[in-house]
């Protein structure tokens, strides 16, 4: 029959021998245990596996799990209970697990707390812990179980054959989610779509990649999986706000950090040269610190968000923005600025150049080769310039190898200007993105340029 426990601090030791493993309130525990920790997943719903077409209904099912009952009279004590059983109470998404129905409990009882199946065992431990008289009774009760208390994790780990990997992670762009589904994820796609849209809170878009980002304007193609086909988004990093329409521009949550980077690497009223600019991920940050920017991107879709979001975020005093292929930007804008300063905001004598393209920037490092050479090195406007320029590397014993690489398109030896070298982030299984920072040799700017000389392709292999 049920067992009712009177405990009390003094009484810990007579808890220890009535709740030793729980065996007195199931004649076998362990057994019980393994049935209900069995059945505390999905993986007894077999109709789910393989399935493409979204059926929720197919997701109801029975649990019988372990429970409390904390009996008429002793309510009083559930906050002391509650904070005691915190970690090893039933947690499933949409599921309280207290439980006040007079409809629901025996009529000796005025709460039902479900427990974890696997925490079973452990309860005793943690009632002595309790420093309060209170009454209830260990039992067990039968729960229903709809699609909406699984997590999307959780589904599709059960809906995705075994052997096959589920949906790994993905991005959150705004109201948008975005994936990058293996092929073989392909007859399922529609279904983690639906999923994602239905789990994740504040979502109103699942878009799939469907092609690399191989283009000079740095966008990709996409499907749309579930939800509404609207890809404008704003989206906030910091103190700064950020809309575009995602379809047509690149941005990557997952740089945030890597922007904010920069803005604390720069110093205040600096001139910097966004060779890449995007949106204006850098930019803005850096505006708002009263550096002088000019930013570039030749994406039509780009520039036009970043002189909205210039504007938006009331920076347009500090940003210039420009729609150049990147070698005219360096030969026109970068140059003239570097002979002569006419913003009268900047003090600091540094410039720094930022080239966020890793999968090409590096290709236009010969056009700072013989920039200024139609000039005197004693009318360059800035002591020290310094390049941040961020590529994809296979490995950290490349680092090396690009540095040798620097040295060989300068023709100076550049092992003794780079000044950081940081990896950013991973991008694939042995394929690193990495920032390396380095002072561009004012030797560099006045050089005679070869006249035919052309970008370059570094293997980084």
């Amino acid at each position: 029959g049920d067992l009712v426990v009177s405990l009390t601090y003094r009484g810990t030791w007579l808890l220890l021998r009535l709740l030793g493993g729980l065996a007195c309130v199931f004649p076998d525990s362990r057994q019980i245990v393994s049935e209900m920790a069995s059945k505390y997943t999905l993986s007894s719903l077999n109709s789910i596996e393989g399935m493409t077409h979204l059926d929720r209904e197919k997701f109801d099912s029975k649990l019988r799990v372990p429970c409390l009952y904390v009996l008429k009279n002793f309510d009083k004590y559930m906050s002391t209970l509650l904070r005691c059983l915190g970690k090893y109470l039933l947690k499933l998404p949409k599921l309280n697990p207290v439980c006040a129905d007079t409809n629901e409990l025996p009529s000796d009882s005025c709460r039902r707390i479900l427990i974890d199946p696997d925490s079973l065992s452990k309860v005793s431990d943690l009632l002595n812990s309790l420093d309060v008289e209170t009454k209830f009774r260990v039992d067990q009760c039968e729960i229903a179980i709809t699609y909406d208390n699984w997590t999307y994790e959780e589904i599709l780990r059960s809906i995705i054959p075994k052997g096959l990997d589920a949906v790994g992670g993905f991005s959150v762009i705004g109201h948008i989610v975005h994936l990058n589904l293996k092929p073989y994820l392909a007859p399922y796609k529609v279904l983690i779509g639906e999923v994602i849209l239905d789990k994740l809170k504040n979502i109103r878009t699942v878009v799939n990649k469907t092609d690399t980002i191989d283009n000079e304007f740095r966008n990709f193609s996409m499907e749309i999986l579930a939800g509404d086909e609207e890809t404008l988004v704003t989206v906030k990093e910091g103190k700064c706000a950020f809309k575009f329409d995602f379809r047509h521009v690149y941005w990557n949550p997952r740089l945030s950090s890597e922007h904010m980077a920069i803005a604390n690497l720069i110093p205040e009223k600096s001139c910097v040269f966004d060779v890449f600019a995007g949106v204006g991920p850098f930019a803005i940050p850096l505006a708002k610190k009263y550096c002088c920017v000019y930013a570039n991107d030749l994406n039509p879709n780009s520039h036009q968000w970043l002189t909205y979001n210039v504007e938006k975020n009331k920076t347009e005093s500090y940003v210039t923005p420009y729609m150049l292929d990147a070698e005219d930007f360096i030969k026109s804008v970068i140059r003239t600025q570097l002979m002569k300063s006419d913003h009268t905001n900047v003090s600091c004598k540094q410039a720094y150049v930022i080239m966020n393209l890793p999968a090409k920037a590096y290709e236009y490092l010969p056009c700072f080769i013989g920039l200024c050479n139609d000039g005197d090195q004693k009318d360059l406007h800035y002591q020290l310039i310094i390049v941040h320029l961020y590529c994809f590397l296979k490995c950290k014993e490349s680092i090396k190898k690009l540095v040798d690489s620097l040295s060989e398109v300068f023709e100076v030896n550049m092992s003794p200007y780079i000044t950081n070298s940081h990896c950013v982030r991973s991008v694939a299984p042995n394929k690193e993105m990495f920032r390396i920072s380095f002072e561009l040799p004012p030797a560099v700017l006045f050089q005679s340029p070869e006249p035919e000389r052309k970008r370059i392709k570094i293997d980084l292999g």
